[in-house]
């Protein structure tokens, strides 16, 4: 006899220690959890059963959520499951078997076309859901996907030229240092949040003059956290600088020969803004606990108030260079 809930029925497919229960009828409306024993494994090969005769074979490490994305993809189909717990590094193996063994028993499965690859993929499935990779198979292949990454690509072109002109500077690789210095030493899981939640931009035009103008500026939400700059007197040569923007405690930071003010900005209040001349100092900058402490408490702050307004202006070529940097070091 069939049961909804506990261990299910023993299916007769149960063969070379898979052991399948079995759960039949069930609808939309059932909750899997329901179904499974308190601390029952999630990882192991399921079979879907379809109102029109129809199974489905795949393999899982968390059942319920699994089975949620086939309702999804199948809504009000499907009325039967068996589940037989396998070990991780067993599921490739008793995954084509089962998938064999249907297939040669005469059922009509609905991934039949995935008999034809040499090897199951779970990293895949983490990336691309099983069910649309089968409707990929069954036809929609020419329906290209892209998401944004056109769109990254026209921003790179589009930012190109102000990145070139920025990298041929003599200090390029200390402008870069500076950069990837605080990405790395600042903003948490940079890879993760970059361009939506923090930008980099080369050479901003932003109160840009014949005395004055940017070379490259980090911003987390709306608020600029990093600036590089340059600036001379007339007739006189071009210096160079840059300010980091860090959390204003109940006190403002002393460190001894670094120049620093108070700054204000809509989104945050006031900030407190330090000056250094060159990686080298902003390295001794944030070499200073308490300095480190409240720069990264001002850009995770920002990035807890949501995505940047600034996300067109970032320099995707930069920010490679960035990472790069960030990479090579031992």
């Amino acid at each position: 006899m069939n049961r909804r809930f506990g261990q299910g029925t023993e299916d007769p497919l149960s063969q070379n220690k898979l052991r399948f229960s079995r759960w039949h009828p069930v609808d939309d409306t059932l909750s899997v959890s329901a179904l499974l024993s308190p601390g029952q494994s999630q990882t192991g090969i399921y079979v879907l059963e379809f109102s029109d005769g129809e199974e489905y074979v795949g393999q899982t490490t968390g059942l319920l959520s699994r089975v949620a994305a086939h309702r999804r993809r199948w809504p009000g189909e499907i009325v039967g499951l068996r589940f037989a717990p396998v070990r991780p590094d067993d599921l490739d193996l008793a995954e084509r078997d089962t998938i064999s063994r249907l297939h040669a028993d005469g059922a009509r499965l609905r991934n039949v076309a995935l008999v034809s690859l040499p090897l199951h993929s779970e990293a895949l499935d983490y990336v691309i859901d099983p069910a649309l990779q089968q409707d990929w198979l069954d036809g929609a292949a020419g329906q290209v996907v892209l998401g944004d990454r056109a769109a990254r690509a026209a921003q790179r072109k589009r930012t190109q030229r102000a990145h070139a002109k920025l990298a041929a500077r003599k200090d390029y690789q200390d402008l870069l240092g500076s950069l990837a210095l605080y990405v790395g030493e600042c903003l948490p899981y940079p890879h993760q949040t970059e361009r939506r939640f923090w930008t980099v931009t080369s050479l901003p035009a932003t109160g840009r003059g014949p005395d004055f103008h940017r070379l490259a500026a980090i911003s987390v939400n709306n608020v600029e956290t990093l600036v590089l700059e340059e600036a001379c007197e007339p007739g006189g040569p071009w210096e160079r600088y840059g300010f980091i923007n860090v959390a204003l405690g109940e006190k403002r930071l002393r460190v001894r020969g670094t120049q620093s003010e108070i700054g204000h900005y809509g989104t945050t209040g006031e900030v407190q803004r330090f000056f250094f001349g060159s990686m080298s100092e902003l390295r001794a900058l944030l070499d200073h606990p308490r300095v480190a402490e409240a720069a990264r408490r001002l850009a995770l702050g920002l990035l807890r108030k949501g995505t940047s307004m600034f996300g067109r202006f970032h320099d995707y070529n930069l920010a490679d260079d960035i990472f790069l940097c960030l990479d090579a070091k031992p």
